[in-house]
């Protein structure tokens, strides 16, 4: 085949292009996971809270890699007064909206919005388009957020004012998931905004903010661990810059092995995930795919492994050559 290859299975000494750089996509989420579990512990729970003052609502989101339509929906059932005014304080992440790297034609799609303070609802949206429902991604998620907590409080106050403000307050829960559920959530079904997130918000709890300053304290992370081989951009893999050897994501799976909450958050062949379609559930990997990138690192009876495919031109063929390389290794058939 034509494409450039890179596969690394130590329990079958299959070494080729082992050392090489690959794009690695949302294998980048492996590295990512480390990072967070190295850095929150994996007990961590992230969480926001609120509280009401009169007819004031007051917010901190807290960095929280994710908010849900549910959790608002919970917190404005347990308001009992007509609030007009809203108090945000959102100012933990200091995000990049697009990081270096991000192809110009994901703009807009539904797995590539911008990163923001806040992570409503994945920021995306469904629109009826000509006739279609279709699922974008949302310009200004912070906006996103405000206009539809002001369509649940509707019916309670039809004129709310909002303003940004740092608060300090002992408030009650109304959104907190445990790192492992995150971790579910973003390697599951490869959700790029929760990696873009709790790669910030692993920085800000290890006391830097903003993406170049998580990045690199993600970098020095993954160096401490035995990695040598990498060149990271973005959490999330969306980047064409990232760099990863197949090598370095072995030595990472193998740390991550003996940590459930990882293990847990992987797509299980044939059953769940990105991988529901695919092979079957003896293969416990996470996929990477962007144009021209087709990989899959994970395990398999429990060895680790490694797959590198890069310059693809037919995606589906990327995908049986490792389906097959995996099977005819295995014997999986």
């Amino acid at each position: 085949m034509k494409m450039l290859q890179g596969i690394y299975i130590p329990s079958k000494n299959i070494n080729i292009n082992a050392g090489k750089y690959f794009i690695p996509a949302s294998n980048t989420k492996i590295l990512t996971s480390l990072f967070a579990i190295d850095s929150l512990g994996e007990d961590y729970n992230f969480k926001s809270i609120f509280t009401v003052r009169e007819k004031t609502l007051y917010i901190k989101t807290l960095g929280n890699p994710l908010i849900t339509e549910e959790d608002i929906d919970g917190m404005v059932k347990k308001i009992e007064v007509a609030v007009d005014t809203i108090v945000l304080d959102i100012r933990y992440l200091y995000p990049t909206p697009r990081p270096q790297g991000w192809c110009v034609d994901d703009i807009g799609m539904p797995y590539a919005p911008p990163v923001s303070e806040i992570n409503y609802n994945f920021n995306r949206v469904e629109k009826l388009i000509h006739g279609k429902r279709v699922m974008l991604s949302v310009n200004d998620p912070v906006n996103y957020f405000i206009n539809s907590l002001k369509d649940m409080l509707n019916g309670k106050n039809n004129r709310i004012r909002v303003r940004f403000s740092r608060t300090n307050f002992d408030g009650e829960t109304f959104a907190e998931r445990s790192l492992g559920e995150i971790l579910k959530i973003m390697n599951k079904n490869s959700e790029n905004i929760i990696a873009e997130m709790l790669l910030l918000h692993s920085g800000m709890v290890k006391g830097k903010t903003g993406l170049k300053a998580s990045l690199d304290l993600m970098r020095k992370s993954l160096i401490s661990r035995g990695l040598r081989s990498f060149r990271l951009y973005d959490g999330s893999g969306l980047s064409y810059y990232n760099l990863v050897t197949p090598m370095d994501l072995v030595r990472a799976l193998e740390i991550l092995s003996e940590i459930k909450i990882f293990v847990d958050s992987l797509p299980v062949g044939g059953k769940d995930g990105t991988l529901k379609n695919r092979l079957n559930s003896r293969v416990i990997a996470k996929t990477g795919t962007l144009n021209n990138v087709q990989n899959l690192s994970g395990y398999i009876d429990g060895d680790t492994f490694s797959i590198m495919l890069n310059g693809v031109i037919d995606q589906k063929e990327a995908k049986e050559f490792i389906d097959s390389f995996l099977s005819s290794s295995y014997h999986l058939i």
